[in-house]
């Protein structure tokens, strides 16, 4: 299909060389504010000169249902496609870092394909978007900004990458996720990060050293279990607060030792893990062993 901007019905409004004309400026970059508000514009098919798209380059293009980017667009900035119409979005190769706010308030985005290459999802990049189910972090991102994600109300799915280091504060706040898998490379989980996750069930750490922020995973109102990962570094106040459905927190005794402080506040519900070879060196029974292992904790 040709560059240029078209309606709802695939009529050429104006051809990409005409757009050039009415923004001399625009060669390889579409400048700030530059379609802002463009009601009629339903398809975008970008030139491939294309290599940045400005601030709020198309704010408020509510009808803008269809974006095919350059394949040497290398950055989105900040708010560029913010409370747009689009529904599906795939990333070409060449982009590598997205602005905060930049697809903020795209209530019915449903699909996003991201590049590998990826380097930065900005803060609030992706809040807001409602019809959002499901999404894979591309394979070489290493951090989460603030809010990315937050309030995306029907965001169930998030598969996680195995370079990811941080998750930022409120990322995936207010979301719909059930289960995390969260990848050995994983180093912080910032405050509040998963904090109003009404229907997360199951959290699962990774193996790497990891430091968990305050109220990190907030109202989790249907979490009943969890098990804290062994090499915790440092660990925040109030990380299961308002969890009302919370039964159990399995920890190791070096957990204890370290944040037996911080974790006082769930002292009714703790569970501390068997350690395997104090039974081996007191001489226990198979049967001790295999309940050991059956029942995985021992009361405190």
């Amino acid at each position: 299909m040709q560059p240029g901007l078209y309606d709802d019905k695939n009529n050429l409004i104006q051809s990409w060389e005409e757009v050039e004309k009415e923004h001399p400026s625009i060669s390889d970059k579409i400048n700030p504010y530059a379609f802002r508000g463009y009601v009629k514009v339903a398809k975008v098919v970008m030139s491939d000169t294309i290599k940045f798209i400005g601030k709020y380059a198309f704010y408020d293009c509510h009808n803008l249902k269809e974006v095919i980017f350059s394949k040497n667009l290398e950055a989105i900035d900040e708010g560029a496609f913010r409370n747009c119409g689009i529904e599906k979005i795939i990333f070409p190769d060449s982009l590598k870092t997205i602005g905060r706010k930049a697809f903020m308030q795209c209530y019915n985005l449903n699909s996003i394909k991201f590049p590998d290459n990826l380097k930065e999802i900005g803060h609030e990049s992706f809040g807001n978007c409602n019809a959002l189910e499901s999404i894979i972090l591309p394979q070489n991102l290493e951090e989460i900004k603030p809010r990315a994600c937050c309030a995306c109300s029907r965001l169930n799915n998030v598969k996680f990458n195995d370079k990811l280091r941080v998750i930022g504060y409120t990322a995936f706040a207010f979301t719909d996720i059930q289960t995390l898998s969260l990848p050995d490379s994983l180093v912080e989980i910032c405050d509040y990060a998963f904090g109003n996750n009404k229907n997360l069930e199951e959290i699962k750490f990774g193996k790497g050293k990891l430091f968990i922020g305050p109220n990190a995973f907030e109202s989790s109102e249907r979490l009943t279990s969890v098990k804290l990962p062994e090499n915790i570094e440092k660990l925040g106040y109030d990380i299961f607060h308002d969890c009302p459905s919370l039964k159990e927190i399995i920890v190791t005794k070096e957990n204890m030792k370290m944040f037996g402080y911080i974790l006082e506040t769930y002292k009714d519900i703790i569970k501390i893990e068997k350690d395997l070879d104090a039974l081996l060196d007191k001489g226990a029974s198979f049967k001790e062993i295999n309940d050991a292992f059956k029942n995985n904790v021992l009361e405190k």
